[in-house]
This record gives structure tokens, C-alpha cells and sequence, in this order.
């Protein structure tokens, strides 16, 4: 009866419409920053530099984006949103594999299971009810944009600056001049570096990596025309000047007392 009555309320809701689409935001992990920071995340598990998805960005999302002042698109999926309301009976536990299986070809399948840090978590279950559908795209065609666009950027000179200074400190400018030496001059206005504390000295550590695009961008090969590009000053620096590249599987590295580069 509660699934019932929610889903009556939500089929009134419309979603997020293509005309306020934007753009995309491709959003990807670096696994073992995000085990110092949160080390009960269950990926975390036995994590090592032989796992791929402990020497490569893993992937989180492809996110649409709406026009500035549009609403925003997100939950736009009537059905999957019933699956997400709040336990109410003692017992209840919502988890993203509680939502509605999303199908997809087994071609397609094992290349998202390939790039997702935990698949057994059903992660795209809950990026398809939270984001995916308001591309109004059907799903295997938005899974095949994110698997497409991961796999670019897993092979780009990015992800491999990022793998080759595990266990080190780098400078926030070193990573972005990878970026635009494949991409071209002033393309890292599409790139976002995002750093948090880790839980036990407290210092940067880089988790996750956000490359924005237009949407013909999303449909094709990662390139430089198909970016999409932020107004400058319009999204301030989530890292500092330099931080950690936690290396999977080794202890994290004592913050030195002097940073090795200035910081802004």
C-alpha cells in the first residue's frame, strides 16, 4: 500500500525537461584517497596497486546539469523515487539495490561493473534514479555515454599523471597541465580536482576528478572541442596548491612540517 500511494503522488511530477539541460559533469573516483578519508567504504577491502581500481580513476556518474536558474535535474524517475522514501516500518533498510533493476546489454553490463569501484552495491541503480534519468535518455543509452567517457579519460595522460605519483605530493598545476597537454591550452577550465582530509592526519588527499562537457561532448570520444567550459572565477579550487595521491594498500604517509609547495 505505501509503495501504492507514492507512486500516485510522484507520476504528477515531471521531470527536469532536455531544454534545461546544459551540460554534462563526468565525475570519477580516486579509490584509495576516498579509503583515507572513509576507511569502512566495503571497495576499500583488501584494495591494492594489482586491482585496476586501486591505479585508476574509477567511475561515479555522468550528470546532467541544467542552465543557471532552471531547476535542478535530479530525481526525476517516479518509479526509482518510490524505492528511495524513508524506512517507516522497524526492519526497513534502503539500499540502492532496493531500486528497480535498470537493463542493460551484457556487453554494456560488464564494462560499467569493470569501471565502478563496488558492483555488487548496485551504484548505477542509484546514479539512474538520482541523475541518469533526467538526461531523458533510455538507459542503455546513457550508460553507454559514461562507460565511453570513463574509458577516454582512464586513458588519458590525467590518469596516468595521477597513477604515477601514488604515494606522493603533487602540485594541484601538474595535474592540470597533463590535462591541457592532451586537450589543449586553457581546457583545464573543464576540470575540477576535488581533495578531502584524511580521517587520520588530517591532510589533502585527492578523491575524486569531475570533467565537464558539452552534450555532443558526451556522445563522443573525449576531446578537446567536445569540453565544456566553466566561466572563469565560476568554480573555485577544491584542492590545494598540493596534496596526496594515496597509494592503495600502504599506510598514509606523515604530513610534512613544511608543505613542498607554496599554497595560494
Amino acid at each position: 500500500m505505501r509503495l501504492v500511494l507514492a507512486l500516485l503522488g510522484l507520476f504528477a511530477a515531471a521531470p527536469a525537461g532536455a531544454q534545461s539541460l546544459e551540460y554534462f559533469s563526468l565525475n570519477m573516483a580516486w579509490l584509495p584517497g576516498q579509503c583515507l578519508v572513509d576507511p569502512e567504504i566495503p571497495a576499500c577491502a583488501g584494495l591494492s596497486f594489482k586491482d585496476p581500481r586501486g591505479r585508476n580513476l574509477v567511475l561515479l556518474g555522468l550528470k546532467p546539469e541544467s542552465r543557471p536558474g532552471a531547476t535542478a535535474m535530479r530525481d526525476c524517475d517516479p518509479i526509482a523515487r518510490a524505492f528511495t522514501a524513508p524506512a517507516m516500518d522497524p526492519g526497513d533498510t534502503v539500499t540502492a539495490c532496493s531500486l528497480p533493476a535498470i537493463k542493460l546489454s551484457d556487453d554494456l553490463r560488464a564494462a560499467l561493473d569493470a569501471l565502478t569501484a563496488d558492483p555488487a552495491s548496485c551504484p548505477e541503480r542509484a546514479f539512474w534514479a538520482r541523475h541518469g534519468s533526467c538526461a531523458l535518455l533510455s538507459p542503455q543509452r546513457f550508460f553507454e555515454r559514461a562507460v565511453g567517457r570513463a574509458e577516454d579519460l582512464q586513458r588519458s595522460l590525467l590518469n596516468f599523471a595521477i597513477a604515477s605519483a601514488v604515494g606522493k605530493r603533487v602540485a594541484r598545476s601538474d595535474l592540470q597541465m597533463a590535462f591541457e597537454e592532451q586537450f589543449g591550452p586553457q581546457s583545464a577550465r573543464s576540470l575540477q580536482l576535488i581533495c578531502q582530509r584524511s580521517k587520520k592526519y588530517r591532510q589533502p588527499v585527492l578523491v575524486e576528478v569531475q570533467v565537464t562537457l558539452s552534450q555532443t561532448g558526451s556522445m563522443r570520444a573525449l576531446s578537446g572541442e567536445g569540453l565544456w567550459f566553466r566561466a572563469a572565477g565560476a568554480a573555485p579550487e577544491r584542492c590545494p596548491a598540493a596534496f596526496l595521491i594515496a597509494e592503495p594498500g600502504q599506510p598514509e604517509p606523515l604530513l610534512p612540517e613544511k608543505p613542498l609547495f607554496p599554497t595560494p
